[in-house]
């Protein structure tokens, strides 16, 4: 070999040594970068994302859980209607209709008219159950709307038939000393008081009378109702319950 040759062969040896131990040092500096600055970037961001995505669904939770409290609270107060509606009913029953409800059609003089009560609030916001949505739901709440109806025709015939008692009524019967003559007939009232005023009395009586009594059933009905719904929509939640006992007055109440 001659001299250059040696010269050559020597030079390219030292250039791999070289060479190799570059790729020597970059692997290592490679492979710390993996070791540290990666894997640690790489695990702030999975916690960053999976920390805001628990947050995300804790306040998606908690939102749900929030609108369910409010949606039970609207609904106990959908019940809790319907109770002041059967204890105005079932006591205007006990103290007004029952004491006069064997008299017949003699009840339309001897029934008490009473005094006009306030109802105007006693409105069901049926819009604070949408959230009602099958078809049992609906129908339940459909049933609020219909009773609210009814209860509120009943109370204006009582507010009519105690007016008519009172302005027309009562003023004849006071002045001609009616009261103090049991043996009248309505026939003879129609006479002394006059047929529009009597028939009057007799028409709305005869009303309230029926009514009362179904209007109670009514009530206690879409009770049910609307309970057996709620029930099936919020499973093992407490919901305001109520029986009419037997000729007495409503309240007795439960919250099972």
């Amino acid at each position: 070999m001659t001299i250059w040759g040696l010269i050559e062969a020597t030079t390219a040896c030292g250039a791999f040594t070289l060479f190799h131990e570059a790729q020597a040092i970059v692997g290592r500096i490679i492979l710390a970068l993996l070791k540290t600055d990666y894997l640690s970037a790489v695990a702030t961001l999975a916690a960053a994302f999976f920390g805001a995505r628990f947050a995300f669904q804790f306040q998606q939770q908690e939102k749900a859980k929030e609108l369910r409290e409010v949606q039970i609270a609207k609904a106990n107060a959908g019940l809790q209607r319907i109770l002041r509606m059967v204890n105005i009913v079932g006591n205007y029953r006990t103290m007004v209709v029952d004491p006069v409800r064997h008299l017949g059609r003699g009840a339309a003089v001897r029934m008490n008219a009473t005094i006009s009560e306030d109802v105007s609030r006693e409105h069901f916001e049926v819009t604070d159950l949408s959230f009602m949505v099958t078809k049992e739901e609906q129908e339940a709440v459909f049933d609020l709307w219909l009773e609210e109806r009814r209860f509120h025709t009943l109370m204006q015939a009582i507010d009519r038939r105690s007016k008519l008692h009172l302005d027309e009524y009562q003023p004849i019967a006071e002045a001609k000393k009616l009261h103090e003559r049991e043996d009248l007939t309505l026939n003879d009232l129609r006479a002394e008081v006059g047929p529009r005023t009597i028939d009057g009395l007799i028409t709305l009586t005869d009303y309230i009378l029926k009514d009362v009594d179904a209007t109670l059933a009514s009530l206690i009905a879409a009770k049910d109702r609307l309970r057996a719904a709620l029930e099936l929509r919020f499973p093992g939640e407490k919901f305001l319950n109520f029986e009419l006992p037997k000729g007495g007055r409503p309240g007795q109440q439960s919250d099972k």
